[in-house]
C-alpha cells in the first residue's frame, strides 16, 4: 500500500526541465571600505552560476533539483547540487531549500586551510506579478550558512552565520524562453554590511518558483595581522588573564596561548616570564578599513610612526618597540599608504577579553600598503587616549 501511493505520487508529479545561466555586472559594497583582496576565492557569491536542473509540480506543491557551477576567470569552484521544495498559492511561493558542495575542496600547503566544506540551509517567500509577457519577482531569503575547515595540525574547526537576501527580476517569459535582469541585496549575520549585486541572466525550460538565488560565498583569506604587542598597566601587581578570539586563527603566541594567557603584570608594564608584552600573530578572514589614511614617503616614515603614536597615547616605550621592529621589517617602497584600525574596528575582527577588566583599552593596527606614487587621502581623526586606571594597549601591523 506504501509502496502503491509513493509510485501515484511521483508520476503525478509534472516534470520541466530548465538550464539557467546568469552573470552580475555591478557589484557594490555599501559599507564606506577599501577593496581588500583576497587570495583564495572558493565560491564568489553573486558573480555568476550555470545550473541545469528540473522542478517537478503539482497544484500547489512544487520540488527542485539542480546541478551548479560558478561562472569566475579561474575555475577554483566546486559544483555543487541545490534542492528545494515549496508551496504555491496564487502568486505566492513559500519554500525551504538546502546547498551542498559535491566535494569538499583539499589544498597541500600549510599556509591555507587543508580541508573546507560549505553549505547552507535556507527559507524564503517569493512574488511573481506577470504584464503579459514580462515577468516581474521578489523574493526574501534567509539562509543559515554552515562552514568547516581542517588546518594542517590542528583540530577541525566550524564556524557558521544566519544571512538575508532580497532580490528583484524583470523578465520577458515565452514558453520556454525567459531572459530577465536581476538586483540583489545580501547582508551576512542580517544586520552585516549590505552588499549589492545586478546582472543578466538567460534560462531555457521551466524555472523553479523562487527568483532568489544565492550561493555560499567563502573565502580563504591570508590577511595576516602582523606583531600585534599587547601592554598591561594593573594598578598593583596582580595575575591576568587575556583571551583572544580572532575571526580566523593564531598563528603564532608568545608566551603560548593555551586557551588564553595568564600572566603576573606591574604597574610598570612589566610582565613576568615575558619580554614585557604578549605577542601573537593571526590571520583574520575578512576586514573592513574605512577610507581615510595617510601617505608617507619613505624618508619620514619614523618621524610619523613616532608622532602619530604619541598622538593616539602611545608611550615611548611602546613606540620605540614598533619602529624599532617595523623600521627594519616595512618592505622597501618610495611611500606607504597607511590606514589606521582603532579599537571597535579592531575588535570587530579581533575581540579581547581581560580579567580582572581594564579601566582603559588603546587597540591600534595599521594597515599599510606599499605605493610608488604620493596617493591623496582624507587624514583620519585622533583621538588622544587617557592613559588612567589599569591601562591596556597594543599594536599592531598589515601588510597588504
Amino acid at each position: 500500500m506504501f509502496v502503491y501511493f509513493l509510485t501515484l505520487s511521483l508520476f503525478s508529479f509534472h516534470f520541466f526541465p530548465y538550464v539557467q545561466i546568469q552573470k552580475s555586472f555591478l557589484k557594490y559594497n555599501c559599507v564606506d571600505t577599501i577593496g581588500y583582496e583576497y587570495d583564495y576565492t572558493i565560491l564568489e557569491k553573486g558573480v555568476g552560476a550555470f545550473s541545469l536542473g528540473s522542478t517537478f509540480e503539482e497544484k500547489h506543491l512544487w520540488a527542485d533539483l539542480s546541478f551548479g557551477m560558478p561562472l569566475y576567470k579561474e575555475m577554483k569552484f566546486l559544483p555543487y547540487l541545490n534542492t528545494s521544495a515549496g508551496v504555491k498559492l496564487d502568486n505566492f511561493t513559500g519554500y525551504i531549500g538546502y546547498f551542498l558542495p559535491i566535494s569538499s575542496k583539499k589544498e597541500s600547503s600549510a599556509d591555507y586551510w587543508h580541508e573546507m566544506l560549505f553549505q547552507s540551509l535556507y527559507a524564503g517567500i517569493t512574488a511573481h506579478h506577470y504584464m503579459r509577457n514580462l515577468e516581474f519577482a521578489f523574493d526574501i531569503q534567509l539562509r543559515k550558512e554552515f562552514s568547516s575547515y581542517s588546518i594542517p595540525y590542528c583540530n577541525t574547526l566550524d564556524t557558521s552565520y544566519i544571512s538575508m537576501g532580497f532580490t528583484s527580476k524583470i523578465g520577458y517569459k515565452q514558453k520556454y524562453f525567459n531572459p530577465f535582469v536581476f538586483l540583489s541585496l545580501n547582508s551576512e549575520a542580517i544586520c552585516g554590511p549590505i552588499t549589492l549585486n545586478a546582472g543578466l541572466g538567460i534560462a531555457f525550460g521551466n524555472l523553479p518558483a523562487k527568483s532568489g538565488n544565492y550561493w555560499t560565498m567563502k573565502t580563504c583569506s591570508n590577511i595576516q595581522v602582523r606583531k600585534p604587542n599587547i601592554y598591561l598597566y594593573p594598578e598593583v601587581p596582580c595575575s591576568v588573564t587575556v583571551m583572544l578570539n580572532p575571526d580566523g586563527r593564531l598563528t603564532v603566541s608568545e608566551p603560548p596561548y593555551e586557551n588564553g594567557w595568564i600572566v603576573f603584570a606591574s604597574q610598570n608594564g612589566t610582565i613576568k616570564n615575558t619580554q614585557g608584552y604578549l605577542f601573537y600573530e593571526a590571520k583574520i578572514n575578512k576586514i573592513g578599513v574605512k577610507n581615510r589614511g595617510w601617505c608617507i614617503k619613505k624618508d619620514k616614515i619614523v618621524s610619523f610612526f613616532f608622532s602619530i603614536l604619541s598622538s593616539y597615547g602611545f608611550n615611548r616605550r611602546e613606540s620605540n618597540d614598533f619602529v624599532l621592529y617595523w623600521n627594519d621589517h616595512l618592505p622597501s617602497s618610495p611611500y606607504y599608504v597607511i590606514y589606521p584600525l582603532v579599537n571597535e574596528e579592531v575588535d570587530k575582527v579581533c575581540p579581547l577579553r581581560i580579567y580582572p577588566h581594564p579601566d582603559a583599552v588603546l587597540r591600534v593596527w595599521f594597515l599599510i600598503e606599499s605605493s610608488e606614487s604620493l596617493v591623496s587621502l582624507e587624514a583620519p581623526t585622533v583621538f588622544t587616549f587617557k592613559r588612567n586606571g589599569f591601562v591596556v594597549t597594543e599594536w599592531g601591523v598589515i601588510l597588504k
